[in-house]
């Protein structure tokens, strides 16, 4: 079995590290099971290889992948992305929501404060100026609520403050940003969305 497998921790902000070996195990079908370690957080994942890898090969994880399917757990869950999204927004959404399984609350911020900026660009292009000048002037405009231009102006000075500041951002404000830039979504993208579909409906 490889000593080391390449892949993104499900705990930590860790990205392609070498997880390294630790142990494994015959399942009652015959196929392994083998346990790896991060480096950094020293939390366990769990590859399940559906084949005859015999272990002490120098193999690499990477030629077991070619000749075998490999699963990895705990699996992490799909994004629950707002639907119609523009592609770029989605993107970034996605990447805020791996950011934060991860607990990398750096990352998170800054994505979730990116994806905020860019759907206020897309949906209101003709307003210009400043992040904050945009959500002032949204609000002015009545175009989106006082409660989600308060919740807009959070999630801008979060994103400047994590940008800035070598302070790691708490978690759990982190996450409720991030719930906060999904109902934003929903609000600007998916629910314009389905009252025009229902309205095409005859």
């Amino acid at each position: 079995m490889s000593s080391v497998m390449m892949i993104d921790c499900h705990y930590c902000p860790a990205e392609n590290t070498p997880f390294f070996y630790n142990g494994h195990h015959h399942a009652r079908d015959g196929t392994p099971w083998a346990t790896y370690i991060c480096p950094r957080c020293h939390s366990a994942v769990v590859a399940h290889i559906h084949g005859n890898v015999i272990f002490g090969s120098s193999a690499a994880m990477g030629e077991i992948r070619d000749r075998f399917t490999v699963e990895h757990f705990p699996r992490r869950p799909p994004p629950d992305v707002p639907g119609g999204l523009p592609v770029d927004i989605g993107r970034v959404f996605i990447r805020a929501n791996d950011a934060l399984w991860r607990k990398d609350t750096d990352a998170a911020i800054i994505l979730i404060r990116k994806a905020l900026e860019t759907a206020l660009r897309d949906k209101f292009s003709e307003d210009q100026g400043s992040l904050y000048t945009r959500i002032n002037t949204l609000r002015n405009k009545h175009l989106i609520t006082p409660a989600l231009a308060d919740w807009a102006h959070v999630i801008r000075e979060e994103g400047n403050t994590g940008a800035h500041d070598p302070t790691e951002p708490d978690l759990d404000q982190t996450r409720e940003s991030f719930e906060f830039l999904r109902v934003f979504l929903l609000y600007v993208y998916t629910l314009p969305k389905m009252i025009e579909e229902r309205r095409a409906k005859p």
